[in-house]
């Protein structure tokens, strides 16, 4: 590891890092959580998994034809990527390689462009 990793470590707090994900660096990963227009709201440990959680819920055919791009490739497409982290949701694939504030202000312009009320935010909660 490179000498910022290790003086960020440093400076943290002994003991367990409860409701705190990190990334393969080393960075603190926020959940997010998304109240619905239907009064759900979709919060899961990872923000990628909220993410196409979401997506799913809003309808992959719809965001797909919004033609939102994410590493200059469509956001959900058919086309399985080697070198960029997607996840799979039936026949297509979601690109999830993105930080967590990008997550949240691609949802933020899927639901400006679809004219859907919802509110993607980070949890800083803890999660147990």
């Amino acid at each position: 590891m490179g000498k910022t990793s290790d003086a960020r470590r440093k400076n943290e707090p002994p003991g367990p890092k409860i409701g705190i994900n990190r990334n393969a660096a080393g960075h603190a990963i926020a959940p997010i959580t998304v109240e619905m227009p239907d009064g759900t709201s979709i919060r899961r440990r990872y923000g990628s998994v909220t993410f196409v959680e979401v997506i799913e819920k809003i309808g992959i055919e719809r965001v797909r034809d919004l033609r939102i791009e994410s590493r200059n490739v469509p956001l959900v497409g058919t086309i399985e990527y080697s070198d960029i982290c997607q996840t799979q949701s039936g026949f297509y694939y979601i690109v999830t390689a993105s930080t967590t504030r990008k997550k949240i202000e691609i949802l933020r312009e899927i639901a400006d462009r679809l004219g859907i009320d919802m509110e993607p935010r980070f949890d800083e909660s803890p999660w147990y």
